[in-house]
């Protein structure tokens, strides 16, 4: 075959922020004929298989793939986010048996947290609805062994043609910057680089750049996503959060914070004890209330990951951890102003939703969102009601995504960048995004759509075709 190269079909199984799945088709040169003239080898791989949330048919979206859930060879975890992981479990459950790559970190969130707690959310949603369960112990057992933990900076050779290496991201603990390099004797290697959700800082821990070699590789396709993709930091608004806090305890009010139990709590925390003897007096009581929360912290105690010395001392002082989910109710009936930092961070779930209950006809109260609200949660909803007694505020300041100057830059050091593809955000801040990467760079850019199928060889993004969704596999 003449001109040999490597051919990749890449399809993006989501349009907005969650449900994040991406399935590589990936064609290998060979001399007998086979479905597509001229290739023998196939590699079918998957990264992330993420539940939908916040939307509309979120049943049928969380259980159904447009793609054959039993083809690929291998997949890949890039951190320990629900939209990232979610539909893992009900994957298993589909005939799915491949090994998961991911960081020696997420598999250790996953499985000493977060799998039980997936499966506790199904389980009650069964119920609820009258239905059998779409997986079960079985299925979270099978995941758990099928996770191959990883180390920062090595070489994970998949088979002669496939090789990953993961890098350092400051999205979360265990989060991680993905490049899957495609190789086959006479073609052009082909280098993905997989941001995963992105951020260049942590609080917790160092964040360590790309190496310089990963900037020298030919042939560079950047898959990017684009949260925060139409947002500028000087966008933001000033940091209110321990103001907000500080005057309503002087006002003799309860402060519900509800937050995300990866992350988000812990950083929720850390700001309160930095806070602590400068602006907030230590007398006032904190608690945290979650049972993943209290997990995902004791894991970050645990040393799950390497932490900065300055940051293992993150709990604030007067912190009492509620085990007891009967204490919920002394604490709203109990007029002592204090902070309540619990899980999760809709509002929609958790404990979050027992104490907005409580308190959103409390006058002496409020109630502080740290993270982002979907219109259709429980927080969007008391954002919206001018009836409610108690004061509502959220703040722009914690943030694990980068933003779009940051995302802007990300590419510029790499020598030979070929495409620029685009996911994981709202359309506006896609081609926000978009826009930013064409003025700037000579690449191909491209917003994903779970529409197309995007062909990709060592030149970039060469087509891309419509889609038939009422099939299994790309387009041929």
């Amino acid at each position: 075959m003449e001109n040999k190269r490597i051919l990749v079909e890449l399809t993006d199984e989501k349009d907005g922020v969650t449900g994040t799945a991406q399935y590589f088709y990936t064609h290998f040169p060979g001399t007998v004929y086979a479905p597509m003239a001229g290739y023998t080898k196939n590699v079918p791989f998957l990264v992330d298989c993420g539940s939908f949330q916040g939307i509309d048919n979120i049943d049928h979206l969380n259980s159904s793939f447009n793609f054959d859930i039993t083809s690929p060879e291998f997949s890949i975890l890039t951190h320990a986010h629900l939209d990232h992981y979610g539909m893992y479990p009900f994957a298993v459950s589909q005939g799915f048996r491949a090994p998961i790559f991911t960081t020696y970190s997420t598999k250790a969130f996953l499985s000493e947290v977060f799998l039980r707690d997936c499966l506790s959310i199904e389980t009650r949603r069964a119920k609820k609805l009258n239905e059998t369960p779409k997986y079960t112990e079985y299925e979270i057992e099978e995941l758990k062994h099928s996770m191959i933990p990883c180390d920062f900076h090595n070489k994970i050779k998949i088979s002669d043609n496939v090789s990953i290496y993961f890098f350092s991201n400051g999205h979360v603990p265990g989060a991680a910057i993905t490049l899957v390099q495609l190789s086959y004797p006479g073609c052009e290697d082909i280098n993905f680089v997989i941001t995963g959700d992105y951020n260049d800082r942590n609080d917790f821990f160092e964040v360590k750049p790309l190496p310089e070699w990963v900037y020298e590789l030919k042939n560079v396709i950047i898959i990017i996503e684009a949260t925060y993709g139409g947002i500028k930091s000087s966008d933001l608004r000033p940091k209110c959060f321990i103001d907000n806090v500080v005057a309503a305890l002087s006002q003799g009010k309860t402060c519900i914070v509800p937050a995300f139990s990866f992350g988000r709590i812990q950083e929720v925390l850390y700001k309160l004890k930095n806070a602590q003897g400068r602006r907030l007096n230590p007398k006032f009581e904190t608690y945290l209330d979650g049972k993943t929360a209290i997990g995902c912290t004791n894991l970050f105690l645990s040393g799950a990951f390497k932490m900065h010395s300055r940051a293992k001392n993150f709990l604030p002082e007067n912190l009492t951890i509620i085990e007891d989910k009967n204490l919920r109710h002394f604490l709203i009936d109990d007029p002592t102003p204090k902070i309540i930092v619990s899980s999760s961070g809709s509002g929609s779930y958790g404990p979050s939703h027992t104490y907005i209950k409580g308190y959103s006809n409390n006058p002496n109260s409020i109630v502080h969102a740290t993270g982002h609200i979907f219109p259709d949660s429980k927080l969007g909803k008391l954002r919206d009601d001018a009836s409610i007694a108690t004061q509502f505020f959220d703040t722009d300041e914690f943030s694990a995504h980068a933003k779009q100057e940051v995302l802007g830059e990300f590419p510029r050091p790499f020598k030979h960048l070929k495409s620029i593809l685009i996911h994981h955000g709202e359309l506006e801040s896609k081609n926000d995004l978009a826009y930013v990467y064409k003025e700037t760079y000579d690449a191909s850019v491209h917003v994903l759509s779970s529409k197309y199928v995007y062909q990709i060889t060592s030149d970039g993004v060469i087509a891309t075709l419509h889609r038939n969704l009422n099939t299994n596999v790309p387009i041929r």
